[in-house]
């Protein structure tokens, strides 16, 4: 998710220059260096592991011992050790590789106690507002009269991206994709791809569409998001408004939905019986890998553009077209689920190949 806060401090000033160390791992031995002597600010981007890596406890390390200025953009799952288990927390990560650069145990041991004293951003809900007010701070700036909103006009985009509004990282990876695909399409006639957020209704068709009259919706895949009861209303709603859409997956622990998930949604059983009929019709289509925490930002302008190539190729797509037959009953997709599960590792299999 690093990729939304970059982009807002470098698109809002020419003399904000971000570096990513993901970005720029084909020369560890520098990777300490940059930050003493290059960085202005480390923000730490607190996930649930980021204390558990070796090299993002260095580059922690180097920063409190060079002074640089540090903040913690902090995610729900974030929170610092227990001092009592510090011992047991720092012997389950590879230190030894960090000796070579002088950091010792003890050295991990003060950075950790020291991040108690810098300051944290809680980012608990993700939205571009909450994001926009942290990066107004780090940059500096008063913040703006009106706050940034987190969504159009429902009425303003042919184009829908889709997550699991209750995943971080899934809300952060429709935000890139938005960001990826806008950027290539901005100067022309077409309208721009944008998130929908949570307990927004999927709109009617009121904008211009294209050839086909249906609205695209871009549906970020990631673990356990067909759990989601928004993302299963979203989808009842796109089967309504016959909306074409397109999976894209982006965790590499994406499961393919099964049978039995329907008893963990709050739906009545035709809704459910519906629901598992949207996705066997959804994974017909061939997915498109879109995977932000493995991919540099080049990697990820060249998916943008392959995703953008099948929308402007997409002659129907997938309307549901498949749902005008009967619905089955739950017996025939329990007959059904293994083809279609056979079908669906086919399709996957050509995706990530290509």
């Amino acid at each position: 998710m690093f990729f939304v806060p970059t982009q807002e401090l470098q698109g809002q000033g020419a003399k904000h220059k971000v570096f990513v160390d993901t970005d720029n791992l084909t020369d560890l031995t520098r990777l300490f260096t940059v930050v003493s002597d290059e960085v202005d600010m480390l923000v730490v981007v607190g996930t649930s592991s980021v204390l558990t890596r070796k090299w993002c406890l260095g580059e922690i390390t180097t920063a409190r011992v060079n002074n640089v200025p540090t903040v913690i953009l902090g995610l729900a799952d974030f929170e610092l050790p227990n001092h009592c288990c510090l011992d047991t927390r720092l012997g389950l990560v590879n230190t030894s590789d960090l000796a070579n650069y002088g950091i010792s145990i003890e050295g991990l041991k003060d950075t950790i106690n020291w991040l108690e004293t810098v300051k944290c951003f809680p980012l608990e809900d993700f939205s571009l507002s909450a994001l926009q007010s942290i990066v107004d701070e780090l940059k500096g700036v008063k913040p703006a009269l009106s706050p940034v909103a987190d969504s159009t006009d429902s009425t303003d985009s042919d184009c829908l991206i889709l997550s699991d509004p209750s995943n971080t990282e899934a809300m952060a990876t429709a935000y890139i994709l938005a960001a990826m695909t806008s950027r290539q399409i901005m100067h022309t006639q077409q309208t721009l791809p944008r998130v929908v957020v949570k307990e927004e209704k999927l709109p009617a068709i009121t904008v211009k569409h294209g050839a086909s009259g249906a609205i695209s919706c871009l549906l970020v895949c990631t673990r356990l998001c067909f759990h989601s009861k928004q993302m299963a209303d979203w989808l009842l709603q796109a089967y309504s408004l016959d909306c074409r859409v397109l999976p894209i997956v982006s965790s590499e622990d994406f499961e393919l939905p099964s049978v039995n998930m329907g008893h963990s949604l709050s739906l009545n059983s035709t809704d459910v019986t519906l629901y598992l009929t949207i996705l066997q019709s959804l994974f017909l289509e061939i997915t498109l890998p879109f995977l932000p925490q493995k991919s540099s930002e080049d990697d990820l302008k060249w998916k943008a553009h392959r995703i953008l190539q099948r929308l402007e190729a997409w002659d129907g797509g997938i309307t549901f077209a498949l749902l005008n037959q009967a619905i089955p009953s739950r017996a025939d997709l329990g007959k059904n689920m293994f083809l279609f599960l056979l079908t669906l590792f086919i399709l996957l299999s050509n995706s990530w190949s290509s």
